[in-house]
């Protein structure tokens, strides 16, 4: 006689099909599109954000949403939120998505207690800039010269520009740059600095991603004050859209 249980024996509810295998937290996830759902494995979740590994078939575009689902043994039915891609990239055997959760908070309230913490995690939330108000960074390097580029990702920790392959740079990953980030709706633009921690190709050119590097004193609190409210007024903006 076997005394090992399966998921309804326990009470639990078993793994519905088109969920991937389990990923942090215990946490199945799979993409709900119009042409049904496709099954996706969970590399990381955290507060606001996820990322996923989808089949090649289920590749998305930078900038689209999509509805994505998670479920764990014991839920009586899969719970959902609206995402938006931010990134795509291959890799773990399929096409990497990162993610950014619309109205995460929501999603805690309906997990099981044991799940509850994957969204309570929290690092940088990071934004994609609405393409109708566009930030622009200019980027100095210690050498005197200077690049004025449209930012395409931003957190408070970091940022990501894009550089077209017709505009030259000598940028290199470990430079050392100063920022002048002018935001929508800001009487002014803030100074940051930042280190470039990687160049990646994109097509018609590069992704430069550069991480703030720590100041102190009134004038780099005001910009670390202005940059996190310019950022939670995208969160809201996004959030407002699926309500």
């Amino acid at each position: 006689m076997s005394l090992v249980l399966n998921a309804a024996e326990r009470g639990e509810s078993a793994v519905p099909p088109r969920f991937g295998p389990p990923g942090p937290f215990a946490l199945h996830a799979s993409f709900s599109t119009p042409e049904g759902d496709v099954a996706v494995r969970l590399l990381d979740v955290g507060y606001a954000r996820a990322r996923v590994v989808a089949p090649p078939v289920a590749r998305l575009r930078e900038g689209e949403y999509v509805r994505i689902q998670f479920f764990t043994p014991g839920m009586a039915a899969p719970v959902a939120a609206p995402a938006l891609v931010q990134r795509v990239v291959n890799g773990h055997g399929g096409v990497v998505h990162e993610l950014q959760l619309v109205d995460s908070a929501r999603l805690t309230t309906q997990l099981p207690p044991r799940s509850q913490g994957a969204f309570n995690r929290r690092a940088a939330y990071r934004v994609v800039p609405d393409s109708r108000a566009p930030v622009q960074a200019l980027l100095r390097r210690t050498d005197g010269g200077e690049l004025s580029l449209p930012v395409i990702s931003l957190s408070v920790t970091g940022l990501a520009c894009f550089l077209p392959d017709d505009v030259p740079s000598r940028l290199g990953t470990g430079d050392h740059v100063s920022i002048d980030l002018t935001l929508p709706e800001s009487d002014r633009s803030i100074e940051l600095a930042g280190v470039v921690r990687y160049l990646m190709a994109l097509r018609h050119g590069q992704r430069i991603g550069v991480m703030f590097t720590s100041q102190s004193g009134l004038e780099a609190n005001r910009a670390q004050g202005v940059l996190s409210r310019y950022i939670m007024d995208i969160q809201r903006q996004l959030a407002a859209q699926f309500r």
